[in-house]
Protein backbone atom coordinates (compact mmCIF):
# COMPACT_ATOMS: atom_id res chain seq x y z
CA UNK A 1 0.00 0.00 0.00
CA UNK A 2 1.62 3.31 -1.08
CA UNK A 3 1.53 5.81 2.06
CA UNK A 4 0.51 9.32 1.35
CA UNK A 5 1.57 10.92 4.61
CA UNK A 6 4.37 10.70 7.12
CA UNK A 7 3.98 12.24 10.52
CA UNK A 8 7.20 12.50 12.73
CA UNK A 9 7.11 12.12 16.42
CA UNK A 10 10.15 13.08 18.27
CA UNK A 11 10.40 11.41 21.54
CA UNK A 12 12.24 11.83 24.97
CA UNK A 13 11.20 9.92 28.31
CA UNK A 14 8.01 10.49 26.49
CA UNK A 15 6.41 7.27 28.69
CA UNK A 16 3.73 9.44 29.85
CA UNK A 17 2.33 10.51 26.51
CA UNK A 18 3.41 8.20 23.84
CA UNK A 19 0.86 5.56 23.69
CA UNK A 20 -1.94 8.32 23.44
CA UNK A 21 -0.32 10.07 21.12
CA UNK A 22 0.55 7.22 18.48
CA UNK A 23 -3.11 5.72 19.00
CA UNK A 24 -3.64 9.11 17.55
CA UNK A 25 -2.06 8.31 14.77
CA UNK A 26 -3.19 4.85 13.82
CA UNK A 27 -6.71 5.78 14.41
CA UNK A 28 -6.74 8.30 11.34
CA UNK A 29 -9.40 7.97 8.66
CA UNK A 30 -6.43 7.97 6.36
CA UNK A 31 -4.62 4.32 6.78
CA UNK A 32 -1.75 5.04 4.24
CA UNK A 33 0.36 6.65 6.82
CA UNK A 34 4.30 6.43 7.04
CA UNK A 35 4.76 6.90 11.73
CA UNK A 36 8.90 8.05 11.97
CA UNK A 37 9.95 7.88 15.42
CA UNK A 38 13.00 9.99 16.34
CA UNK A 39 13.84 8.86 20.23
CA UNK A 40 16.70 10.66 21.76
CA UNK A 41 18.03 8.10 23.89
CA UNK A 42 15.10 7.53 26.26
CA UNK A 43 15.39 5.87 29.42
CA UNK A 44 11.75 5.39 30.87
CA UNK A 45 9.73 2.63 29.32
CA UNK A 46 9.07 4.78 26.16
CA UNK A 47 10.91 2.10 24.03
CA UNK A 48 8.99 -0.74 24.89
CA UNK A 49 5.73 1.27 24.66
CA UNK A 50 6.95 2.12 20.97
CA UNK A 51 7.75 -1.99 20.12
CA UNK A 52 3.83 -2.72 21.32
CA UNK A 53 3.18 -0.64 18.67
CA UNK A 54 5.42 -1.91 15.73
CA UNK A 55 4.63 -5.13 16.48
CA UNK A 56 0.94 -4.19 15.72
CA UNK A 57 1.87 -1.52 12.62
CA UNK A 58 5.39 -2.79 11.68
CA UNK A 59 4.34 -1.88 7.83
CA UNK A 60 3.69 1.94 8.74
CA UNK A 61 6.06 2.57 11.78
CA UNK A 62 10.07 3.36 11.35
CA UNK A 63 11.68 3.64 14.55
CA UNK A 64 14.89 4.90 15.11
CA UNK A 65 16.75 5.44 18.71
CA UNK A 66 19.79 7.54 18.82
CA UNK A 67 22.42 9.36 20.96
CA UNK A 68 20.43 12.37 22.95
CA UNK A 69 19.62 15.25 20.02
CA UNK A 70 17.85 17.99 20.36
CA UNK A 71 14.19 18.64 19.03
CA UNK A 72 15.89 21.06 16.20
CA UNK A 73 18.43 17.96 15.42
CA UNK A 74 15.49 14.70 15.90
CA UNK A 75 12.93 16.70 13.60
CA UNK A 76 15.57 17.49 10.87
CA UNK A 77 16.83 13.89 11.08
CA UNK A 78 12.96 12.95 10.72
CA UNK A 79 12.87 15.05 7.51
CA UNK A 80 15.19 12.94 5.98
CA UNK A 81 13.53 9.85 6.38
CA UNK A 82 10.29 10.96 4.59
CA UNK A 83 9.39 8.87 1.79
CA UNK A 84 5.97 10.36 1.07
CA UNK A 85 5.11 13.41 -1.00
CA UNK A 86 3.63 15.06 2.36
CA UNK A 87 4.94 15.20 5.90
CA UNK A 88 3.79 16.44 9.81
CA UNK A 89 5.26 17.15 12.49
CA UNK A 90 4.14 15.72 16.41
CA UNK A 91 5.31 16.41 19.59
CA UNK A 92 4.65 13.14 21.76
CA UNK A 93 2.60 15.21 24.19
CA UNK A 94 0.35 16.05 21.80
CA UNK A 95 -2.27 14.16 19.23
CA UNK A 96 -4.60 14.04 16.39
CA UNK A 97 -8.20 14.56 15.91
CA UNK A 98 -9.23 11.35 13.67
CA UNK A 99 -10.19 13.07 10.31
CA UNK A 100 -6.80 15.51 10.82
CA UNK A 101 -4.30 13.73 7.77
CA UNK A 102 -7.05 13.40 5.83
CA UNK A 103 -8.56 16.73 5.59
CA UNK A 104 -5.22 17.97 5.68
CA UNK A 105 -3.84 15.70 2.63
CA UNK A 106 -7.27 16.61 0.41
CA UNK A 107 -7.19 19.71 0.75
CA UNK A 108 -3.17 20.18 0.17
CA UNK A 109 -3.91 17.97 -3.13
CA UNK A 110 -6.72 20.59 -4.08
CA UNK A 111 -5.32 23.30 -5.49
CA UNK A 112 -0.99 21.97 -4.81
CA UNK A 113 -0.23 23.63 -1.67
CA UNK A 114 2.81 24.03 0.12
CA UNK A 115 1.72 24.58 3.23
CA UNK A 116 -2.01 23.22 5.21
CA UNK A 117 -2.11 24.56 8.70
CA UNK A 118 -4.97 23.85 10.69
CA UNK A 119 -6.74 25.20 14.24
CA UNK A 120 -6.42 23.00 17.74
CA UNK A 121 -7.44 22.51 21.11
CA UNK A 122 -5.63 23.06 24.55
CA UNK A 123 -6.10 19.45 26.32
CA UNK A 124 -5.64 19.52 30.45
CA UNK A 125 -4.05 15.87 31.13
CA UNK A 126 -6.06 15.74 34.37
CA UNK A 127 -9.24 16.57 33.53
CA UNK A 128 -9.38 16.14 29.89
CA UNK A 129 -11.09 19.22 29.60
CA UNK A 130 -10.48 20.47 25.75
CA UNK A 131 -11.12 23.92 24.50
CA UNK A 132 -10.69 24.95 21.25
CA UNK A 133 -7.54 27.60 20.71
CA UNK A 134 -6.99 29.73 17.07
CA UNK A 135 -3.47 28.92 16.05
CA UNK A 136 -4.01 30.97 13.13
CA UNK A 137 -4.51 34.67 13.21
CA UNK A 138 -6.46 36.87 10.81
CA UNK A 139 -5.56 40.02 10.93
CA UNK A 140 -5.69 40.61 7.55
CA UNK A 141 -6.82 38.94 3.70
CA UNK A 142 -3.68 37.87 3.10
CA UNK A 143 -3.05 34.20 3.79
CA UNK A 144 0.33 34.39 3.80
CA UNK A 145 0.54 37.87 6.12
CA UNK A 146 -1.24 35.65 8.70
CA UNK A 147 0.94 33.43 8.40
CA UNK A 148 3.96 34.84 9.29
CA UNK A 149 2.42 36.49 12.45
CA UNK A 150 0.48 33.35 13.80
CA UNK A 151 1.55 30.42 15.69
CA UNK A 152 5.42 29.63 14.83
CA UNK A 153 5.31 25.74 16.13
CA UNK A 154 6.09 23.49 13.25
CA UNK A 155 2.89 21.29 14.24
CA UNK A 156 -0.74 21.40 13.05
CA UNK A 157 1.14 22.33 9.74
CA UNK A 158 1.42 19.78 6.96
CA UNK A 159 4.12 20.06 4.51
CA UNK A 160 4.82 19.17 0.85
CA UNK A 161 8.42 17.39 1.03
CA UNK A 162 9.32 18.64 -1.86
CA UNK A 163 8.71 22.42 -0.97
CA UNK A 164 10.92 21.41 1.75
CA UNK A 165 13.70 19.64 0.67
CA UNK A 166 14.22 21.87 -2.62
CA UNK A 167 14.31 24.99 -0.52
CA UNK A 168 16.88 22.78 1.79
CA UNK A 169 15.08 23.67 4.39
CA UNK A 170 16.05 22.43 8.09
CA UNK A 171 15.72 23.56 11.99
CA UNK A 172 18.88 25.89 13.28
CA UNK A 173 20.25 22.99 15.53
CA UNK A 174 22.09 25.05 18.16
CA UNK A 175 19.73 27.46 19.87
CA UNK A 176 16.32 26.89 21.30
CA UNK A 177 13.16 28.30 19.51
CA UNK A 178 14.31 26.91 16.91
CA UNK A 179 11.13 26.73 15.11
CA UNK A 180 10.67 30.87 15.77
CA UNK A 181 13.89 31.22 13.77
CA UNK A 182 12.35 29.01 10.63
CA UNK A 183 8.42 28.47 10.64
CA UNK A 184 7.90 32.52 9.53
CA UNK A 185 10.07 32.59 6.94
CA UNK A 186 8.89 29.49 5.05
CA UNK A 187 6.97 32.48 2.95
CA UNK A 188 10.07 33.27 1.71
CA UNK A 189 9.81 29.99 -0.41
CA UNK A 190 6.20 28.36 -0.49
CA UNK A 191 3.94 29.55 -3.51
CA UNK A 192 0.67 28.77 -1.56
CA UNK A 193 -0.44 28.35 1.87
CA UNK A 194 -3.70 27.19 2.80
CA UNK A 195 -5.49 27.60 6.51
CA UNK A 196 -8.15 24.88 6.99
CA UNK A 197 -10.50 26.87 10.10
CA UNK A 198 -10.74 23.50 12.02
CA UNK A 199 -9.53 22.22 15.28
CA UNK A 200 -7.58 19.17 14.21
CA UNK A 201 -4.61 18.80 16.78
CA UNK A 202 -4.55 18.58 20.09
CA UNK A 203 -1.71 20.70 22.27
CA UNK A 204 -1.13 19.38 26.11
CA UNK A 205 -2.05 22.69 28.29
CA UNK A 206 0.93 23.90 30.96
CA UNK A 207 3.23 21.94 29.65
CA UNK A 208 6.55 21.46 32.26
CA UNK A 209 9.71 22.93 31.58
CA UNK A 210 13.27 23.44 33.00
CA UNK A 211 13.05 24.47 36.59
CA UNK A 212 16.79 25.27 35.92
CA UNK A 213 16.42 28.89 36.00
CA UNK A 214 20.06 29.55 34.42
CA UNK A 215 19.01 26.94 31.47
CA UNK A 216 15.53 28.87 31.70
CA UNK A 217 17.20 32.24 31.18
CA UNK A 218 19.69 30.65 28.49
CA UNK A 219 16.45 29.56 26.84
CA UNK A 220 14.60 32.91 26.86
CA UNK A 221 17.53 34.58 25.58
CA UNK A 222 17.45 32.00 22.58
CA UNK A 223 14.79 34.13 21.58
CA UNK A 224 17.02 36.61 20.05
CA UNK A 225 19.08 34.75 18.50
CA UNK A 226 15.86 32.94 16.54
CA UNK A 227 14.45 36.36 15.77
CA UNK A 228 17.94 37.62 14.34
CA UNK A 229 18.02 34.23 12.07
CA UNK A 230 14.38 35.00 11.12
CA UNK A 231 15.13 38.31 9.84
CA UNK A 232 18.53 37.42 7.87
CA UNK A 233 16.06 34.79 5.86
CA UNK A 234 13.90 37.29 4.94
CA UNK A 235 16.76 39.28 4.30
CA UNK A 236 18.48 36.53 1.76
CA UNK A 237 15.29 36.11 -0.06
CA UNK A 238 14.93 39.95 -0.26
CA UNK A 239 11.45 40.29 0.86
CA UNK A 240 12.84 41.72 4.44
CA UNK A 241 10.97 45.50 2.94
CA UNK A 242 7.66 43.57 1.53
CA UNK A 243 7.00 41.81 5.34
CA UNK A 244 8.48 44.79 7.57
CA UNK A 245 5.39 44.89 9.25
CA UNK A 246 5.41 41.70 10.09
CA UNK A 247 8.56 41.27 10.75
CA UNK A 248 8.23 44.55 13.41
CA UNK A 249 5.40 42.27 15.21
CA UNK A 250 7.15 39.20 15.61
CA UNK A 251 9.66 41.54 17.79
CA UNK A 252 7.09 42.90 19.58
CA UNK A 253 5.45 39.95 20.33
CA UNK A 254 8.24 37.55 21.15
CA UNK A 255 10.56 39.73 22.19
CA UNK A 256 9.05 43.33 24.07
CA UNK A 257 6.17 40.78 25.61
CA UNK A 258 7.24 37.06 25.92
CA UNK A 259 10.46 37.17 26.96
CA UNK A 260 10.65 40.34 28.89
CA UNK A 261 7.11 38.45 30.78
CA UNK A 262 9.12 35.45 31.15
CA UNK A 263 12.92 37.32 32.67
CA UNK A 264 10.21 38.96 34.78
CA UNK A 265 9.29 35.63 36.21
CA UNK A 266 13.55 35.67 37.57
CA UNK A 267 15.03 36.89 40.44
CA UNK A 268 17.54 39.19 38.08
CA UNK A 269 15.80 40.15 35.85
CA UNK A 270 16.36 43.79 35.01
CA UNK A 271 19.72 43.99 32.71
CA UNK A 272 17.92 41.32 30.30
CA UNK A 273 14.41 43.28 30.71
CA UNK A 274 16.84 46.46 29.76
CA UNK A 275 18.58 45.01 26.97
CA UNK A 276 15.00 44.24 25.17
CA UNK A 277 13.84 47.36 25.88
CA UNK A 278 16.89 49.28 23.97
CA UNK A 279 16.81 46.95 21.18
CA UNK A 280 12.91 48.21 20.67
CA UNK A 281 13.81 51.58 20.95
CA UNK A 282 16.67 51.49 18.93
CA UNK A 283 15.01 49.11 16.11
CA UNK A 284 11.35 49.67 16.31
CA UNK A 285 10.59 52.91 18.40
CA UNK A 286 7.27 53.56 16.43
CA UNK A 287 6.02 49.78 16.79
CA UNK A 288 2.78 51.57 18.96
CA UNK A 289 1.59 52.15 15.24
CA UNK A 290 1.83 48.19 14.02
CA UNK A 291 -1.31 47.43 12.03
CA UNK A 292 -1.06 44.02 14.02
CA UNK A 293 -0.17 45.24 17.43
CA UNK A 294 -3.16 47.75 17.69
CA UNK A 295 -5.65 45.40 17.09
CA UNK A 296 -4.14 43.31 19.89
CA UNK A 297 -6.67 43.12 23.00
CA UNK A 298 -5.71 46.29 25.58
CA UNK A 299 -4.53 44.16 28.10
CA UNK A 300 -1.15 43.21 25.37
CA UNK A 301 -0.93 46.79 24.49
CA UNK A 302 -0.57 47.97 27.63
CA UNK A 303 1.62 45.71 29.00
CA UNK A 304 3.95 45.91 25.84
CA UNK A 305 3.53 49.71 26.70
CA UNK A 306 4.45 49.44 29.97
CA UNK A 307 7.98 47.41 29.44
CA UNK A 308 9.00 49.36 26.44
CA UNK A 309 8.34 52.43 29.47
CA UNK A 310 10.49 50.12 31.86
CA UNK A 311 7.55 49.89 34.65
CA UNK A 312 8.33 46.10 35.19
CA UNK A 313 7.03 46.38 38.84
CA UNK A 314 3.92 47.18 37.78
CA UNK A 315 3.84 45.09 34.26
CA UNK A 316 4.64 42.27 37.42
CA UNK A 317 1.53 43.18 39.36
CA UNK A 318 -0.97 43.50 36.46
CA UNK A 319 0.30 39.95 34.92
CA UNK A 320 0.62 38.51 38.56
CA UNK A 321 4.44 36.99 38.32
Amino acid sequence: MEKKVSIIVTVKNSEQHIKRCLESLFNQTIKELEVIIIDSDSQDETEYIIKEFIEKYKENITYIKTEDLNKAMARNLGVKKVTTNFFMFIDCEDYLEPEACEEMYKEALRSNYDIVSCDGFYYHLATDYKEEVKLYNKFSDSEVRNFIVSNFRPWAKLFNTNFWRNNNLKFAENIEYEDLALIPALVCYANKIKHIDRPLYNILQNRIGTTDQELYIKSIKDIFKALVILESDFANRKKEEEYKEEIEYLYIQHLLYEATTMFLKCDNYKDDANKIVDLMKRKFPHFKWNSYYVQRKFRFRLVCRLIYRRKYKLVKKILKI
